[in-house]
């Protein structure tokens, strides 16, 4: 019954789609915004193409990437020079080839080729069941959204099917984009700085239970053996209690290796709660199998003659 109950949960957490990674913050640019500044503002177009990933380590939230990044603009609007001084809120532009431009019906388009290595503050809270959302939001510091403005759609948005993923699989994809509002003074509103952002988001889910097998397998083993000892006689009381500090000596040890396996966070992950847990079960059995031994050799094993108080 408690096998059964416990595949239950697992197999809920494991296919049930549910990243709790926090979205990036953007302002939209509501109808109230465009009216103020629709007549000195120019609308650029975005798109990006992950070509592939050179590093995905979710583990570690370390993403190299390379992609395409192009805009589309009108030509007596905006400079390329401008254009050119994009940059990614938690990422690195680690390689940019100079500008592809061209130019159709006074309207330009300019195309990157980036290598960009990003961080996307990641969550781990249901880990080794997490699925994630990475990141990766455009913006020009150079800029205002009173001079510029960045549009998408999903179709401009697309990752190559040969981009190497390790065990995640894409679920979907997004974009949104408006602006960003730094608040330089908290005392004064007058200094806050907006900048134009663009995001681009992956869904990941997990595909493989490799990671989930490795953790909780022999962690579940070395409980059975913990409670094996009730099924054992009550007069074999060295071997009871030789088993239950194996189990807790098995678990205790094993702890050594999930740790390798685990992403460096502060807080506590769905692994470290099965583990507490089983650990205290564990550690139970033990104290019970010493009073069961410490019983049958004081209480009944040995009369009051020969105690030795």
């Amino acid at each position: 019954v408690a096998a059964v109950g416990i595949l239950a949960c697992f197999s809920r957490a494991l296919y049930q789609f549910r990243p709790v990674d926090a979205e990036p913050h953007v302002e939209l640019i509501d109808m109230a915004m465009r009216k103020r500044i629709r007549n000195f503002t120019s609308v650029v177009r975005t798109g990006m193409y992950i070509k592939n990933f050179e590093v995905f380590d979710i583990s570690h939230d370390r993403f190299i990437i390379g992609a395409v990044v192009w805009f589309e603009f009108n030509t007596d609007e905006v400079m390329p020079e401008t254009i050119e001084k994009f940059s990614f809120v938690n990422g690195k532009i680690l390689d940019k080839s100079p500008g592809d431009i061209r130019v159709q019906n006074n309207r330009m388009f300019i195309k990157y080729d980036v290598r960009i290595e990003v961080k996307s503050q990641l969550a781990y809270h249901r880990y080794p069941f997490d699925d994630h959302r990475i990141s990766f939001v455009v913006t020009n510091n150079y800029v205002t959204p009173s001079e510029l403005y960045f549009t998408v759609d999903n179709s401009s948005f697309d990752l190559a099917e040969s981009a190497f993923t390790a065990h995640w699989q894409v679920i979907d994809k997004d974009t949104s984009w408006g602006y960003n509002n730094l608040g330089l003074d908290q005392n004064d509103r007058t200094k806050s700085v907006n900048r134009p952002v663009v995001t681009y988001s992956v869904n990941f889910s997990k595909a493989g239970i490799r990671h989930i097998v490795i953790i909780f397998i022999p962690l579940f083993v070395a409980l059975l053996f913990s409670l094996f000892t009730f099924l054992m006689g009550l007069s074999d009381a060295f071997n009871r209690f030789r088993l239950s500090v194996g189990a807790l000596t098995a678990m205790l040890s094993y702890r050594f290796i999930i740790e390798r396996m685990m992403p460096r966070v502060g807080y506590f992950t769905t692994t470290d709660s099965v583990y507490t847990l089983l650990l205290m079960i564990s550690l139970c059995v033990f104290i019970m199998q010493i009073g069961i031994s410490l019983y049958n050799t004081y209480g009944k094993g040995v009369s009051k003659k020969d105690e030795p108080w």
